[in-house]
């Protein structure tokens, strides 16, 4: 699968509840009286567009303190409930603010948390097709290799390509780099299954003092 066709499909998923919600309040609510029948159609509506059940009943309970038995347009219910979703979101909205200077802080605790499921996660987001890409570089480059060739893997992460490589260069050896510790230890917990013995992963601690 193409990477831009990857990414239509992702926006055109993202952008389907926004449509669905539009399309329906538009149809169905033209100048009507909001009653238990309008606030109940209204739910089913917020829920199917993945608003959340607990989200949606806290909007249908606002609209009944407010609004029932009033005569509203699909204007006001449009507005009416980016207000409603707006103070949902208002108790945890941050400004997000970044020191510079501990960008590379940032980066290294982002890839620490999601180190243990970051091969399930890029597995599930690229179809599968992660696996395909390593494989295709590998066979690229594996006519240039020797047995006794040393390889550096920069951002090996856990360590797939690194293994990948290694039959190749049988007498040399791949040395797989990368800025998260965590990432090296799973890396190093697979060579040892693997008995991968020309694959090392130093850790960032031990490049830092070499």
């Amino acid at each position: 699968m193409a990477l831009g066709s990857f990414f239509n499909r992702l926006k055109e998923g993202l952008s389907r509840s926004t449509t669905r919600i539009t399309e329906t309040l538009t149809t169905v609510f033209k100048k009507r009286r909001l009653d238990d029948e309008a606030l109940e159609e209204l739910e089913e509506l917020l829920i199917s567009a993945d608003l959340g059940v607990d989200a949606a009943a806290r909007v249908i309970a606002a609209f009944r303190r407010s609004r029932f038995g009033k005569e509203v347009t699909d204007e006001e219910i449009k507005q009416a409930l980016a207000e409603e979703i707006a103070a949902i979101l208002s108790p945890v909205a941050k400004p997000l603010v970044l020191d510079p200077a501990r960008k590379q802080e940032y980066v290294n605790a982002v890839f620490d948390t999601v180190a243990g499921s970051y091969d399930r996660f890029t597995r599930l987001c690229s179809f599968g097709m992660d696996v395909v890409w390593k494989r295709e570089l590998v066979r690229l480059v594996r006519e240039r290799l020797r047995p006794n060739d040393v390889v550096a893997d920069l951002a090996t992460g856990t360590g797939d390509l690194a293994f990948l490589l290694a039959p190749f260069v049988r007498l040399g050896e791949v040395i797989g780099i990368d800025i998260c510790d965590r990432m090296l230890h799973l890396a190093e917990q697979t060579r040892r299954r693997r008995e991968a013995s020309n694959v090392t992963q130093p850790s960032r601690s031990a490049r830092d003092r070499a």
